[in-house]
């Protein structure tokens, strides 16, 4: 990955922002996808507002400087197009739902300080793939194909 570290202050947030953000910080500490840890990096972190549902917000991290300096990972997303012209002739269908998906996916130790977020309250360690750094499609795209590398093409595309 890098070797320089990327520190950015925790952004100012309202207190009902904080409030939430702290909610969801305990619930990714819950699931045992975070841990509190020193790190020589820090992300700040900041809530989405969900489009059409009122209050509704998911944690967002402010990967943009780490992503500026890290080497890209370039395995392959099959083009969409790709993939339809290969199912023309298909009888059968079915589909995966892969709902946090990258939550179920573990960061190497070496690489995990780098991932580290940072809040008001307190500096944490991913334990797990997170959103928004650069190559966690390209690493969730890796892991699905090692799954399910045994399946011919012609039988399941392995794409997310």
């Amino acid at each position: 990955m890098i070797s320089i570290p990327i520190s950015l202050r925790p952004y100012r947030n309202s207190q009902q922002e904080s409030k939430e953000i702290q909610t969801q910080i305990g619930e990714l500490l819950k699931a045992g996808f975070i841990k509190p840890f020193y790190s020589p990096y820090a992300a700040p972190v900041t809530l989405a507002y969900i489009k059409d549902e009122g209050k509704r917000s998911r944690l967002c991290i402010y990967y943009r400087k780490l992503n500026e300096i890290t080497r890209k990972d370039s395995t392959p997303v099959p083009l969409i197009d790709f993939v339809i012209d290969n199912l023309t002739h298909a009888k059968l269908f079915s589909t995966l739902d892969l709902t946090s998906g990258y939550e179920h996916i573990k960061i190497h130790e070496k690489d995990a300080e780098k991932l580290a977020l940072t809040t008001n309250f307190g500096l944490y360690e991913w334990l797990r793939l997170p959103l928004g750094w650069k190559n966690s499609p390209a690493v969730f795209q890796r892991t699905i194909r090692q799954i399910l590398q045994k399946i011919s093409v012609n039988f399941c595309f392995k794409l997310f």
